[in-house]
């Protein structure tokens, strides 16, 4: 059967990403090799090596305990995990937090803090068994009261973030915002370090949902009062986790300082110091030609790659991107309740031409909201919707709307027009508002 609700159009999936990083060996700088095609590292990302280190620019050179990453735009300074609102806050937090269960990079599940977990036979009771001695950054035990604080959090009814603990259908939610009970009774704490998570309906993602950042409860929950988390604003520019680095400082608008965590279980990381150097589009890959920074991320068209081939001291990794791009609807609106309307928008943009002058080729047109690289991804009974002008056109004829005198459509007087909203910086979207 053929899946027809149309909320938005997936516009792109981004198949590849460059990341380039200062090449290195053990002995001299003076290092040359001959350029070669990649070199197939796993199912998803391909390496090709420096050609000569000895071009690595001065300053990267000097740094000998300190790695600097770029970050592509400045965080908002949210930094705690389910309540951030932009994504670069969310890369800010990822080094200082740790998850219960992360993906691998061939999207598979991958133990962190969890030592292990089960699953009940109708996937819907979790039990996730957190490895022993873990610490946070301030020394205290990691535990199962912890993960039950975080998920406190997020069925709190003052809870604003981004998530929605109601699609992990977790028994007891609704009535703990309801003030009909003093905590969730789908979560149990077993022992220090045992934790079963009851569901009330199957939520294939429901295994990583209930597994994310966990959050200290001493640290972030002795002033706790449900209904009450504005004192946590106090805490968001003071981030404390159980991830390999500790927060330092934050100079806002230009950079974010890590230390090394000490109680981290895998071990203190070798590198002592991690700087997030704020960047944008246009100076990413200028930071890293200087030696400002040791990585640069960047989309992989034909010009990022020849440019960083060029450097010469750069490794460079080929990896698959997981994630996506999607335009929303917004079905509230008279003109785009009408199936027929998001129909012909889906036909008469010309996605694939948008992948072929932004990407180069390096992407892939996509009709569901996911990335390949995904276990969920699938294009069983998904209608696919090509550029198919005509076709657009004939919907939105049958649909009563008509091309008026000034070459706008209408229908009973009122005009075919939408508002499009983007972020600067997002070309692709600024890209289609042209079209």
């Amino acid at each position: 059967m053929k899946k027809n609700s149309i909320r938005g159009i997936v516009v792109i999936v981004i198949t590849a990403m460059v990341l380039s990083g200062c090449g290195k060996n053990g002995g001299s700088d003076n290092t040359t090799a001959t350029a070669t095609t990649p070199t197939k590292v796993d199912n998803n990302v391909q390496l090709i090596k420096a050609t000569d280190i000895s071009k690595n620019p001065q300053k990267a050179k000097e740094r000998t305990d300190t790695f600097v990453a770029g970050l592509a735009s400045a965080p908002g300074g949210v930094f705690l995990p389910y309540f951030y609102e932009n994504g670069y806050d969310g890369n800010a937090t990822g080094p200082i937090f740790a998850s219960l269960v992360v993906l691998d990079s061939e999207g598979k599940p991958k133990a962190d803090l969890a030592e292990k977990w089960e699953i009940s036979s109708d996937n819907l009771v979790y039990t996730y068994h957190l490895k022993k001695d873990l610490k946070f950054s301030n020394g205290t035990s990691v535990t199962a009261n912890d993960v039950a604080f975080t998920l406190t959090l997020l069925a709190d009814p003052a809870y604003a973030g981004s998530v929605d603990i109601s699609t992990f259908f977790v028994k007891g939610v609704d009535d703990y915002k309801k003030g009909n009970a003093d905590s969730i009774s789908g979560v149990k704490v077993i022992d220090p370090l045992t934790i079963e998570i009851t569901t009330e309906k199957v939520n294939a993602q429901n295994l990583l949902n209930l597994g994310g950042p966990v959050i200290s409860k001493e640290y972030y929950g002795k002033d706790y009062k449900k209904g009450k988390l504005e004192y946590l604003k106090d805490l968001y520019p003071a981030p404390m986790g159980a991830g390999p680095y500790k927060f330092s400082k934050y100079v806002p608008g230009q950079e974010i300082d890590y230390i090394a965590n000490e109680n981290y279980y895998g071990g203190k990381p070798s590198i002592e110091n991690l700087i997030y150097k704020v960047s944008s589009a246009d100076t990413a890959l200028q930071l890293f030609q200087t030696g400002e920074t040791d990585t640069v991320g960047v989309p992989l068209t034909e010009d990022n790659l020849q440019a960083l081939k060029e450097l010469g001291f750069a490794d460079i990794q080929i990896s698959l991107a997981n994630n996506f791009g999607l335009i929303y609807f917004n079905n509230e609106k008279p003109t785009l309740k009408e199936t027929a309307v998001r129909q012909a928008l889906y036909y008469g943009l010309d996605r694939q031409k948008l992948v072929d002058i932004q990407y180069q080729g390096h992407a892939k047109v996509a009709d569901v909201p996911n990335s390949p690289l995904s276990w969920a991804y699938t294009e069983d009974g998904i209608t696919k919707y090509g550029f198919e002008p005509e076709k657009a056109k004939k919907l939105l004829d049958d649909a009563s709307w008509k091309v008026g005198s000034d070459g706008i459509r209408e229908k009973n007087g009122v005009k075919l027009k939408l508002n499009y909203l983007t972020r600067k910086g997002d070309d692709v979207f600024i890209s289609i508002a042209k079209e």
